[in-house]
């Protein structure tokens, strides 16, 4: 990685773009074995699924400490206005940032609030200055941007419950009503709304899911697929753990 390359010639510390939790997994994998390089994830929460990997010599690191590491490479924004009248997922916040030109490997999670209170958003420092200075709408509402230090983003609880389904097929549809208990025509259009996502990638309504993949529903949480048997009438059971 030329991040990793930047950081031992300059002894500096070099920060990725923000990367979904497959790849900044794999790349904590591919950096342990190593003496002369290190790295930490940073995503501004500790469940944070989108994350920069802060990458440096190991005693740099450990001389500067995760917090400081963090606050230099991730802001925080809070997104405030009149909700309670026309209520905004996450959808409709991703959609008004990424209108302003911003490009997605630029953002990290987008926290919807409870109660018609808006949102927060984790991004880089250069675009929550952007996000300040020019998002003013989202949906109806007038909004406004600004900074908020990291240790007052206010990530929502995820209830976790363990549920089984049996489905005529592994069709992403499919497995995403059986376990988020929702009709199988509602995530039907949800997933052609890109609104459901297989292992954080937009994926097709007729993506076969298997065993160990995460599918996540925009604005509703998401589930992880564990073991898939075949019934004696040739059906999956399929059972997994949904988050929401």
């Amino acid at each position: 990685m030329d991040v990793a390359a930047t950081a031992l010639r300059t002894w500096e510390v070099g920060a990725t773009k923000f990367l979904r939790p497959p790849e900044h997994r794999a790349l904590l994998e591919l950096f342990k074995p190593l003496s002369d390089v290190s790295c930490v994830a940073a995503g501004g929460y500790e469940d944070a699924e989108r994350r920069v990997l802060l990458v440096g010599r190991p005693d740099v690191l450990d001389g500067l400490g995760e917090e400081a590491l963090a606050d230099d490479a991730i802001a925080a924004v809070a997104i405030e206005g009149k909700f309670e009248f026309d209520a905004a997922g996450h959808r409709d916040f991703l959609g008004s940032v990424l209108k302003l030109g911003i490009e997605r490997e630029f953002l990290g999670d987008i926290i919807v609030l409870p109660d018609g209170e808006g949102a927060q958003v984790v991004a880089t420092p250069g675009v929550a200055d952007m996000l300040e200075a020019s998002l003013t709408r989202v949906r109806s509402v007038t909004v406004s941007c600004k900074r908020i230090p990291l240790d007052e983003l206010r990530p929502q609880p995820l209830r976790r419950k363990d549920v089984t389904a049996v489905e005529a097929s592994l069709r992403l549809d499919a497995v995403a009503s059986g376990g988020m208990g929702i009709s199988r025509g509602v995530a039907s259009d949800m997933a052609k709304a890109g609104d459901i996502l297989l292992n954080w990638r937009p994926a097709k309504a007729a993506k076969e899911v298997a065993s160990g993949d995460v599918i996540t529903i925009r604005g509703a949480g998401r589930v992880e697929v564990h073991d898939i048997d075949l019934t004696a009438k040739g059906k999956f059971r399929i059972k997994m753990t949904r988050l929401s």
